[in-house]
């Protein structure tokens, strides 16, 4: 299941091994732009594209942001769903607490 590799990503799992990362900002689009690649277990693949604008915040909870999760092997491993979006760190980590309740 997605939400359980990608949670162990973001707890640093043993098994979760980080084999790229890299931080980029593109002033243009005035944002910040960080990737991650992840390898679990020795077979699954964990790409992270994360967008947070560089342009301070009106005060929001939870400002706006694009995160994109996505198992490069998803067919060779049968991890579904292949990827999910969030436009908010809120938003995911609320789907990540609803998928982790589901039996």
């Amino acid at each position: 299941m997605l939400a359980e590799i990608i949670k162990r990503c973001l707890n640093n799992d043993a098994g979760c091994q980080s084999i790229y990362h890299s931080e980029k900002i593109d002033p243009l689009a005035e944002v910040s732009i960080v990737i991650n690649l992840w390898e679990i277990n020795g077979e699954i693949k964990l790409l992270l594209t994360r967008e947070d604008d560089l342009i301070p915040s009106n005060g929001s909870v939870c400002p706006e942001c694009w995160i994109k999760w996505e198992v490069l092997n998803a067919e060779e491993v049968g991890i579904t769903p292949r990827y999910k979006s969030f436009i908010s760190e809120c938003q995911q980590n609320y789907w990540l607490k609803q998928q982790l309740l589901l039996p």
